[in-house]
């Protein structure tokens, strides 16, 4: 609220999101749930004030992203509430943000989104009442994830495609209904939850890192 202006940016983004699916019931202890959805977005960032030389400058600068992506995938839920196994495949999509997808120049910064094929697996037990449990396997395989670049110098510069990468792991959480247990006339709940990942570069001269 003082001094004079020294940046000025506005960014817009539109974007439309729809899916459809259908949960199957083959028999009561199987439910099996395919699904695909779609996104597009379409962005702008104008530039209008920049610094240069320790002082502010108007300019004009204007560009454009857009991205669009089918995303299909199918769940599946064996067993019954009290003890269940799950497990699913999805592909995953996440376009680059809008000050990552076009540079400060104007231009498209020929990111691609991120996307993905992502698997997991694991089982669920409640019971008794009081108690909740699930254990899950993930694997995430990215055709393409952004990553921040890094100079020569070791100093970090803008964010650039990083190529395939592969995440996988186990996740687990605990939940204790204590309240319930004791029969307390109030909710008191202990909770505890680990996860482990790991994640490499899948390919290109970091393939394994």
């Amino acid at each position: 609220n003082t001094g004079e202006l020294e940046t000025a940016e506005q960014h817009r983004t539109y974007a439309f999101a729809a899916y459809v699916q259908d949960r199957i019931a083959f028999r009561d202890e199987l439910l099996v749930t395919p699904g695909v959805r779609m996104e597009s977005m379409n962005s702008s960032r104008n530039v209008r004030r920049v610094e240069e030389n320790d002082r502010p400058k108007d300019v004009a600068i204007d560009g454009q992203s857009a991205n669009t992506a089918f995303m299909p995938g199918i769940g599946l839920v064996g067993g019954t509430p009290k003890l269940n196994v799950f497990g699913g495949v999805y592909v995953g999509y996440a376009p680059p943000r809008v000050t990552a997808a076009i540079s400060a120049a104007g231009k498209d910064a020929s990111l691609e989104a991120e996307q993905s094929t992502n698997y997991e697996i694991g089982v669920r037990l409640a019971k008794p009442r009081w108690l909740r449990a699930e254990v899950t396997g993930f694997l995430m395989n990215f055709r393409n994830q952004i990553v921040t670049g890094t100079l020569a110098s070791g100093q970090q510069s803008e964010l650039v495609n990083g190529g395939q990468t592969l995440h996988q792991g186990v996740e687990s959480g605990v939940t204790l209904g204590i309240g319930q247990a004791l029969k307390l006339p109030i909710t008191l709940d202990l909770n505890a939850r680990y996860t482990f990942p790991r994640a490499t570069y899948n390919a290109g001269r970091f393939d394994g890192h």
